[in-house]
């Protein structure tokens, strides 16, 4: 049997010169967690369930809303002042409220522009939806953009303490 013992210097990544920081880096950039459950979990909050997307080359979402009025007075409820999905939601619950009282008259009075006043409120429901997902595959992107950041990256290397060899490989 024999056994070589090799002196090995470590260094933590301040300590890397730049190249060998984006070695180290680049050993990182994939995300192997679910990174997306929080915007998940905050979409459930609301109302919303997000089926799947795509941020990549499909710029793609996939939501089901059970009802779109309810889902608009959550967000109205949880999400900041400041926040799209707020404002996409006070003006939703603004205009299909008023179509909806529109209806109601219109069914009472047996007016001709009933089925109109039908479609505009369908109109509005496919035009929420729309932009729900739209504000929604934002986050997404803005979640991984952020992730997969120096910035980001560089908090976990150093959170995490990792040792490297001078190339930047992980030891």
């Amino acid at each position: 049997m024999k056994t070589i013992t090799k002196k090995i210097d470590l260094y933590k990544f301040k300590e890397l010169s730049e190249k060998a920081q984006d070695n180290a880096l680049s050993h990182f950039v994939d995300i192997d967690h679910e990174w997306w459950d929080y915007i998940y979990e905050n979409a459930e909050t609301v109302g919303i369930t997000i089926n799947g997307f795509d941020i990549d080359r499909g710029q793609d979402i996939s939501l089901s809303v059970q009802y779109f009025d309810t889902t608009a007075e959550m967000i109205l409820e949880h999400h900041g002042e400041q926040t799209e999905t707020y404002k996409l939601a006070k003006t939703f619950l603004s205009d299909f409220k008023k179509t909806c009282e529109q209806i109601e008259i219109a069914v009472e009075n047996d007016t001709p522009n009933h089925d109109d006043l039908l479609d505009k409120k369908e109109y509005l429901v496919d035009m929420f939806s729309n932009e729900l997902g739209e504000c929604y595959l934002q986050m997404l992107e803005r979640e991984h953009e952020y992730l997969t950041s120096r910035e980001a990256l560089t908090e976990t290397i150093e959170a995490n303490d990792y040792d490297f060899l001078i190339t930047g490989e992980l030891y």
